[in-house]
């Protein structure tokens, strides 16, 4: 009779230190995976809120490279005033917060400070491959047949960096200015 009390307690007790292990590795896992994400969205935010596009390519999808750096970089940048981009630059990025939506999409909330604003905004990140990425694409109608010269280019890509400008802050709050 002493034997039968045994194997129950036995169980019990072999079920709670593999419940509490799997939960322990568990938060592991997730804490890496935030830590993943913050990496993803700073190196993505850092390289952006500072005008260095070129560097935003590494964590980013391959439709953000694609429908939105890239066009950024070809079309906006050169035609970008240099003395706003000093104007509101160094930009320091700071996450607030990590939200995992599910094991593929993320959200990475974060306060952007220049020397002219600050701001608070969200950032969509997806895991491709193993890897978290900014996911950013944006729909700019033609992007690559725009017209060569420059009046015609200029004009066009003001109204398309209103539009990406658009797509990005809505449902977001609004910037507010340095005092």
């Amino acid at each position: 009779m002493h034997r039968t009390n045994i194997i129950p307690t036995l169980l019990l007790l072999t079920f709670c230190l593999t419940a509490c292990t799997t939960q322990g590795q568990s938060r592991r896992a997730q804490q890496r995976e935030k830590k993943n994400i913050e990496k993803a969205a700073y190196g993505y935010l850092d390289a952006m809120g500072n005008y260095r596009i070129s560097d935003a390519y590494q964590y980013a999808t391959p439709e953000t490279q694609q429908k939105t750096l890239r066009f950024i970089e070809e079309r906006i940048m050169p035609i970008t005033d240099k003395n706003y981009i000093k104007s509101e630059t160094p930009a320091t990025i700071t996450i607030t917060g990590i939200t995992i939506k599910s094991d593929t999409t993320a959200e990475a909330m974060f306060h952007k400070s220049t020397p002219s604003s600050e701001r608070n905004n969200m950032l969509q990140l997806v895991k491709r491959n193993g890897k978290w990425m900014a996911h950013v694409p944006i729909d700019v109608p033609d992007i690559f047949n725009m017209p060569t010269d420059k009046k015609t280019q200029q004009r066009d890509s003001a109204r398309y960096e209103k539009l990406i400008l658009y797509e990005a802050d809505k449902d977001r709050a609004p910037s507010t200015p340095r005092k």
